[in-house]
């Protein structure tokens, strides 16, 4: 019977939810990886374990979305909303962030994020850090909008360089992915699992090569892509083409082998105890 969250507001009281029978994973190894597209509900979940010492919360700052509406039907059908609450964590964080700089600058605050460096250096952080917090183990976590993590992990840039821009622009890169796999289809559907494609498909320069060409004749030229940038491609490659071959379920199980936020939480669970 733990709270989980509770909502209040100027005009309304406070109001509890808490868990209410035993839950499907009360112990064991936990880690949740968030970031700034991370809002409202998972949130919630990120809050609540953060501030019970429950699991370990990695990734970049949530968006900061946590407003209770009221709907009030109107006699000509239409529907009037209004904000008469807040959402608050176990320890009293108020997930929602700041409205005080103005309409446009909180439309705009996710993208300031990435202009004053917060994704990237973890230092940036204490900038947002509002009203400090204690969870139930006494560690120190912070209010003012969006679920600080406990470990930082630094937005990837070098997976979205401007030069890589014009492949991906109009569906390029997905046209390219369809028609490899066409032309090579029989190669492709030798393997029968993802575990085997990550092992098995290792030819980067023939597949460079026909992107190469393909790019071409889109009038999409390659030439001038950094060696960074050309290992990242190549990474796409293999985790777009693992789409083509099983959905969604091929994609995240290779893109995981390279996703920087997936490979520290493999770390932290590790490190906790057993």
């Amino acid at each position: 019977d733990k709270l989980i969250v509770y909502t209040q507001g100027d005009k309304q009281p406070r109001f509890d939810f808490n868990s209410k029978r035993p839950g499907l994973f009360e112990a064991g190894k936990l880690v949740i990886l968030v970031d700034e597209g991370s809002a409202s509900a998972s949130e919630v979940l990120a809050g609540a374990v953060q501030d019970w010492d429950r699991g370990t919360i990695i990734g970049r700052r949530t968006f900061g979305k946590g407003l209770v509406q009221e709907q009030y039907n109107l006699s000509n059908g239409a529907a009037l909303r209004l904000t008469v609450a807040r959402y608050y964590t176990p320890a009293g964080r108020s997930i929602q962030k700041s409205y005080a700089a103005g309409r446009a600058a909180y439309q705009d605050e996710v993208t300031a994020r990435f202009h004053n460096g917060e994704v990237v250096h973890a230092d940036t952080l204490k900038a947002a850090f509002g009203k400090p917090f204690k969870t139930k183990g006494g560690r120190t976590v912070y209010g003012g909008g969006g679920i600080t993590p406990d470990v930082f992990v630094p937005f990837d840039t070098a997976a979205f360089t401007p030069a890589m821009g014009s492949l991906f622009y109009d569906g390029k890169f997905t046209r390219f992915i369809y028609q490899y796999y066409i032309e090579r289809s029989e190669y492709f559907n030798k393997f029968k699992t993802p575990a085997q494609f990550i092992d098995g498909f290792q030819d980067s320069t023939e597949s460079w090569n026909r992107l190469v060409t393909f790019m071409n004749a889109e009038n999409v030229q390659l030439d001038k892509l950094s060696s960074a940038d050309k290992r990242e491609v190549q990474k796409r490659i293999k985790t777009w083409m693992a789409r083509q071959l099983w959905r969604m379920q091929g994609y995240y199980e290779v893109h995981n082998r390279y996703d920087q936020a997936v490979i520290r939480a493999v770390a932290e669970v590790k490190k906790q105890p057993a």
